[in-house]
Formats: structure tokens, C-alpha cells, sequence
């Protein structure tokens, strides 16, 4: 790999697959780490070459105009696995990498909005959107009481905007049809000009509330770091966005007035306000169910789950976890694995594949604690209020799948977070360092901090509902 015209890593390609359908092709795979902290910002000539172990005279060639953008600040992107700096010093990135600690997050993650004090709503456009706007604005200014909401309109509803008591200020701001165009534009010149007068007001939210894509791309002009408004994730600069559609299935159109969907969207917002996080315990459910497994009325126990639906998913390390576990904490281990269990004369509870779900349930609802992998035991652990240890692969981002409530999820940072691989192992390229760069030591470390808050107020036998 060339980065204009000098070499910045040099990769030996895994052998290959072969590719169903096809007697010649074979597909390879190859994950490449390259830190580009040192470069400068701007446009590069990227030129990937390709060489044949049997054939060094053979290259093949693939070349990118590329663009290094400024790197991202790790603090301000705390909770983004994908974000990582790594201090100046020898070795290849992947051993560097991976000496980085493991990340342990609190469960009960703070909301992903705060209250703000300067809000910018924008109605780019006519009279009438204004003026069926007005409820959700109304609803707005509930939400948010002591925020200071400007509004950012165009001449033709500028007006209707002066006697509305929802603004305590508004922006106003040319946006014209462009003439053949089929939609409204604003010249370079004019953005600059409107993004300087939008920077005095210091926004934390700014909100389109146009259900069209036409102004859309004004949001960033407001500086604001929270950008919301309408879209099915097209919007990539987008904080959050949100879509819904109600159709006569006749005619497929829609059936709601259209100012109702512009509450929807302030109702989504709110939503993003609370923590809605629900422990629902099983008051019938007794405990008594555990002597099958040979646990005691009174005995204090932990759970460990090695199973996940995707196998690389799986932590390879429960087997190790149980007995360090055991040893470092006085308390019992249920290991309960998808394969099958095998006895051993060493007092940890071993139970393998699928057993009745009410003694399942009785297993995860009466321990101290749960350890497991991205799975659908431990969101049915913290349903039931237990502290979870959740061991989340970086394939998606640990916010939107680890559990809610109770415990803590570990995961580990890595230039290829988010890589969405949901069924061919075969895709990673640098097998799986976000789940099995994780030490069994760090996840007892975050297990005895657990037990250690929760000692003295364990939660066997009560209702929490």
C-alpha cells in the first residue's frame, strides 16, 4: 500500500476462498491498520499493488484519490470504539492495539440528550408548513421550558413566525426553488454568511422539521452537536433521525395530517431524554428450583453464559473465567454452555445445552451475578434486575445492544468497530481482536468491583417489579 508514492505497509494476503459459482475466483480478505496521525489533512493518491507469490513480475494495480480528514478527538468521542489514539512508539499497531486496557462502561448509560439552552428549529420553507408546525412546536417548548428556541425561516413565513410566543428569536434567511433544479438552494457564499450569524447563539440542538430533504444539509450550519430531523439513516451527519408512514392501501398515500407526524418527531426527541431501563421480576418463581442443580437455599452463586447466536461472537475464555472466579471470590459458579457439560470434582455447576426456561430463568434471576456474551440471556438477566458483565464485540456499537440496567459492558476499542459482520467469519481479517483481545482477568476485575457494590443487598427472593 502506497500513500503518494511512498510505501506505508506491506501485507501478506491469507490464502483464499473460493468463490460458490466459479471455477477461477477466489476471494481474499485483508483488514489493514494504518495510523495517519502524522500525515496532513487533505487530498492523497492512494495505490493499492498486488503481487503473486508465483509470479513477483506480475502487479496488479487499483489507485484512489483519498481525503485524511483531521483526526477525531478520543475524549470527545468517549464512547465510540471505533475512535482510538495510540501513544508514538515501536511494534506493529496490531500489538499496540491490543495492550490498550479494555473499556468497562457503566450499563445505565446517561441519556443520549440532555435538557439544552439554545435550540434551533428550522421551516425552510412556506407559510403553510409553518402554520401545521405549530403543535409540535407547542410540544417543543413543554419539553424543553427554559431553552431559548430560535427559529431559522424564509421571508415567505416570517411573519406567521414574529407572533408566534414559541420563538424567543428568529433567524431569517433566504432559501429559494432552484430554477430547473426541482429543489431549494443557497449559494456558498450565503451559508458561510448564515452559519456566522447561527454562532453566537451557541446551540446544543438544532432540529428541521421538514419532513422534505431540501434543507437538510442547513443543519450543520448551526454549529449545534446534536442534529436531528427525519430520514431512515441516509443522513450520516445526522445525531439521530426517524421516519414513519401511515398508507391507504388503496393508494399507498398518507392517511394522517401531516402535523401529527411533526409531533411524532418532538415525541421521539423526548424519548431520548429519560432512561426507560424496567426490572420485571417473577414473584411465583421459586427458588427452591435451584437444588436440581445442587445450589443451596441460602448459597450465593454466579452465572457464567458462554453461548451467543453468532459463534465468533462467543468468548473463548469461560472455562478459565469459572475457575478464577471461584477461586478469587468464595462464591459458586454456574457455568451454563451451549455444548455439552462434563462433570468435574471441582464445585463448579456445569449445565449443558437447553433445560425447562422457568428453571433458566430461576438460574439467572437468583445470582449475584451474570456474566456473558451478547446474547438474549443477558437481557433476560437484567430484565430480572441482576448486575450483568457483558462481553460485547465491536461489530456494533456497545451503546445500542449492551444491556440496560444493572452491571457493566467491556468492550474493546478498534480501528474496524462497526464492521456489521453478521455471518462469514471469514470477512474480520484480524480474527476478531474486539472479543478475543478481552483477558479473562479484566472481566474478574470488573466482576469483583459488581460483587463488591452489591455485598450485603443481594436480591435473591424479592419482587423488584
Amino acid at each position: 500500500m502506497l500513500l503518494d508514492g511512498i510505501r506505508i505497509c506491506c501485507v501478506a494476503l491469507d490464502r483464499g476462498t473460493h468463490v460458490p459459482g466459479s471455477d477461477r475466483l477466489s476471494r481474499h480478505v485483508f483488514n489493514v491498520w494504518v495510523d495517519f496521525g502524522d500525515l496532513t489533512s487533505g487530498r492523497h493518491d492512494l495505490e493499492l499493488r498486488f503481487f503473486d507469490d508465483d509470479d513477483t513480475a506480475s502487479v496488479r494495480t487499483h489507485h484512489e484519490r483519498v481525503v485524511v480528514a483531521t483526526p477525531l478527538d478520543e475524549a470527545t468521542f468517549a464512547n465510540s470504539d471505533a475512535v482510538l489514539h495510540l501513544p508514538p512508539g515501536d511494534g506493529p499497531l496490531e500489538t499496540r492495539v491490543a495492550a490498550r486496557p479494555t473499556m468497562v462502561r457503566p450499563a445505565r448509560r446517561p441519556p443520549l440528550l440532555q435538557p439544552p439552552r439554545a435550540v434551533l428549529v428550522q421551516r425552510m420553507d412556506q407559510l403553510g408548513d409553518l402554520a401545521i408546525s405549530v403543535p409540535a412546536l407547542l410540544r417543543l417548548r413543554a419539553l424543553f421550558p427554559d431553552a431559548r428556541i430560535v427559529g431559522l425561516v424564509t421571508p415567505a413565513n416570517a411573519d406567521l413566525a414574529r407572533t408566534m410566543t414559541v420563538f424567543d428569536d428568529i433567524v431569517v434567511a433566504e432559501f429559494p426553488d432552484g430554477t430547473g433544479a426541482g429543489h431549494r438552494v443557497m449559494t456558498l457564499t450565503d451559508q458561510i454568511a448564515l452559519r456566522d450569524r447561527l454562532a453566537g447563539f451557541a446551540f446544543e440542538i438544532a432540529i428541521d422539521l421538514s419532513e422534505s430533504s431540501a434543507s437538510r444539509a442547513l443543519l450543520p450550519l448551526s454549529g449545534a452537536p446534536f442534529l436531528y430531523g427525519f430520514g431512515s439513516g441516509e443522513f450520516r451527519y445526522l445525531t439521530a433521525q426517524v421516519e414513519g408512514y401511515t398508507h391507504d392501501r388503496s393508494n399507498r398515500h398518507e392517511t394522517v395530517p401531516h402535523g401529527l407526524k411533526l409531533v411524532a418527531l418532538v415525541e421521539w426527541l423526548a424519548t431520548l431524554l429519560g432512561d426507560h431501563a424496567v426490572v420485571v421480576r417473577r414473584p411465583e418463581l421459586d427458588r427452591a428450583r435451584l437444588g436440581t442443580f445442587g445450589i443451596g437455599e441460602a448459597e450465593r452463586y454466579v452465572v457464567l453464559h458462554d453461548g451467543a447466536r453468532l459463534p465468533f461472537a462467543r468468548w473463548q475464555h469461560y472455562a478459565d473465567l469459572a475457575t478464577m472466579v471461584q477461586a478469587e471470590t468464595g462464591l459458586r459458579v454456574v457455568l451454563i454452555t451451549d455444548g455439552s457439560a462434563h462433570d468435574a470434582d471441582d464445585g463448579i455447576v456445569r449445565i449443558g445445552g437447553r433445560i425447562p426456561f422457568d428453571d433458566f430463568d430461576a438460574l439467572l434471576s437468583f445470582c449475584d451475578a451474570f456474566v456473558g456474551n451478547d446474547s438474549g440471556p443477558k437481557h433476560l438477566a437484567a430484565l430480572r434486575g441482576v448486575p450483568v458483565i457483558s462481553l460485547h464485540m465491536a461489530r456494533t456499537n456497545w451503546g445500542e445492544w449492551g444491556q440496560e440496567g444493572r452491571g457493566v459492558i467491556l468492550s474493546r476499542k478498534v480501528p474496524c468497530a462497526g464492521c456489521l459482520i453478521a455471518q462469514d467469519p471469514g470477512l474480520c481479517g484480524k480474527q476478531f481482536a474486539c472479543i478475543t483481545d478481552i483477558a479473562p482477568r479484566e472481566v474478574l476485575a470488573a466482576l469483583q468491583d459488581i460483587l463488591g457494590a452489591s455485598l450485603g443487598c443481594a436480591n435473591a427472593g424479592a419482587n423488584l417489579s
